[in-house]
């Protein structure tokens, strides 16, 4: 079945007056649905993970119901699609303010976040890491290398099984919605049990946010923050790993002729070999 015909076969969206694919991204196919009159988002998943969908559900159904989040309209229990309520918004990565300000959105969210309750599954960076270096072509020696480096960093950190608080995983400027001036997050797929300091460093590191920012933004989440305080050393160690997890996705599912990508992908390759 084509995604199209996937489309046109989720009930709920029944009888469909018109779609339009709005992203189609390295993973899951993304579209703007009209349907009796109501527009839906619609994100069809390519290799669905029931595991991690559920729990990926669960926790839209949290964010939303705290007004973080789009609404959770329909989804599929095999993980094959989800529906969500359309957000007729501007991404923050388009929205005409101050870096100042967008770095105080993504805190704003950060701790909103953070203070959601905890109902995913604890992040396991070293397993991450493990299953995207299967899918990078490097020598074997290499991978045990950044491996290696990957667990010192995390000795270094010393991860608090009590300071875990529900990270989204991936809060970058495009995963910010701006409607009727309200934040939304929207793509929680990689929502999980960490440190805060996790997911901040993420979003520091996915947004290419200056190191010499990071005082500054982690002094601004403390004070934003009534659940979670966050610990700059422990911020910088853990965006050595975002980096490098991020550098690894994105090499590992490189897949555009596009110059502007293509330097990106090589700037990634670039990175990842520090670690080995």
């Amino acid at each position: 079945m084509t995604v199209i015909e996937q489309l046109h076969a989720i009930d709920v969206l029944q009888p469909i007056s018109s779609w339009q694919e709005i992203n189609t991204g390295l993973s899951h196919h993304c579209f703007k649905v009209v349907s009796k009159a109501q527009t839906f988002f619609v994100k069809i998943y390519n290799k669905p993970n029931l595991s991690s969908f559920d729990t990926q559900i669960s926790v839209e159904k949290l964010a939303s119901a705290q007004s973080i989040g789009p609404k959770v309209i329909s989804y599929c229990p095999h993980g094959h699609y989800c529906v969500y309520q359309y957000l007729d918004g501007v991404i923050l990565d388009d929205v005409s303010i101050t870096i100042e300000a967008k770095h105080k959105h993504l805190i704003d969210l950060l701790s909103a976040c953070h203070s959601l309750p905890k109902s995913a599954q604890a992040l396991d960076i070293s397993l991450s890491v493990d299953n995207l270096l299967a899918k990078v072509d490097l020598p074997y020696a290499a991978k045990n290398n950044i491996s290696d480096s990957v667990s010192d960093i995390l000795k270094s950190i010393n991860v608090s099984a009590n300071e875990l608080v529900l990270c989204h995983g991936d809060i970058n400027y495009t995963n910010v919605m701006v409607v009727d001036n309200i934040l939304k997050l929207i793509d929680w797929e990689y929502c999980c049990l960490a440190e805060c300091e996790y997911d901040i460093a993420m979003a520091l590191t996915i947004n290419n946010i200056a190191e010499s920012n990071y005082p500054e933004f982690v002094a601004l989440y403390n004070d934003k923050s009534k659940h979670a305080q966050a610990s700059l050393k422990k911020v910088v160690s853990y965006a050595k790993l975002c980096n490098l997890l991020n550098s690894l996705w994105y090499v590992a599912n490189h897949k555009t002729s596009n110059p502007t990508l293509n330097k990106q992908y090589f700037q990634a390759k670039a990175f990842i070999h520090t670690f080995a």
